[in-house]
């Protein structure tokens, strides 16, 4: 009887230890699915911040001024002018929207040897707008002003496509018709003067970027550095860049 109780209590025994040896091994295998479903997430979440990534940079140097570098190193300066950008960068392109001194200080800008520089006066002749291909940069001159300050006649934006993007500089300007043709071109980023004095002010610049349907709106060219402005200019897909900040452009 002893006998037959102490097998009865060893089997138990067993059963236990097994029962106990199978939960862990259960729980191991949880927690490294767990693992491998963190892993996954994070290598996941790096992927997406580094989707439709081109290898161009945007800079903005201030008030009106920004710079971009395509994937190939092309180097293109629009509107130089604010005096404390960085200029030191060879241009291979210099565009200017028109003339007045806070756009066009194209002495500012470090040039290569073949650097084309295009202002207003070249690309918008006799009404006609103007179009390039420099080396893998396009840029397509805009009709551009409408207001006291700015007359459609002597000022241009431009349309650049390179790696895949489309970038508008709307250039001074409050909103004219001929803006309502830039929803056809699939704009990325666009970037829209919204001081309210010399140009538009937030609320018009909202609307225009409501016409025109960029992916990204930048607000530039506040009437003095600092300005609420830019915090009130708050279309959909506004990206709010700080003077001298760059950013990685991305692709659709």
């Amino acid at each position: 009887m002893r006998n037959r109780l102490l097998a009865v209590l060893l089997v138990l025994v067993i059963v236990l230890l097994s029962g106990c040896s199978t939960t862990s091994a259960n729980e191991d295998a949880a927690a490294d699915t767990g693992a491998a479903t963190e892993g996954t997430a994070s290598a996941q979440d790096t992927a997406d911040e580094v989707e439709g990534a081109t290898g161009a940079k945007l800079t903005f140097l201030g008030h009106a001024s920004c710079k971009l570098v395509t994937s190939a190193g092309t180097v293109v300066y629009i509107d130089p002018a604010y005096s404390q950008g960085d200029y030191s960068e060879e241009a291979d392109i210099v565009l200017v929207t028109h003339g007045h001194s806070d756009h066009n200080v194209v002495s500012l800008v470090a040039q290569k040897a073949d650097c084309q520089v295009i202002t207003h006066k070249e690309a918008l002749v006799e009404g006609v707008y103007n179009s390039y291909t420099i080396k893998d940069v396009t840029i397509d001159a805009v009709a551009a002003g409408g207001n006291a300050n700015h007359s459609i006649r002597d000022c241009v934006g431009y349309v650049l496509s390179f790696d895949g993007i489309s970038l508008y500089h709307a250039g001074d300007t409050s909103y004219i018709e001929q803006m309502d043709s830039l929803a056809e071109r699939s704009i990325d980023y666009a970037l829209y003067p919204v001081d309210g004095v010399y140009n538009m002010g937030p609320e018009e610049a909202m609307q225009v970027a409501d016409t025109v349907g960029a992916r990204f709106s930048i607000p530039i060219h506040p009437d003095y550095p600092g300005s609420k402005k830019f915090e009130e200019f708050n279309p959909e897909g506004v990206l709010r860049m700080e003077y001298g900040q760059t950013i990685d452009l991305l692709a659709r």
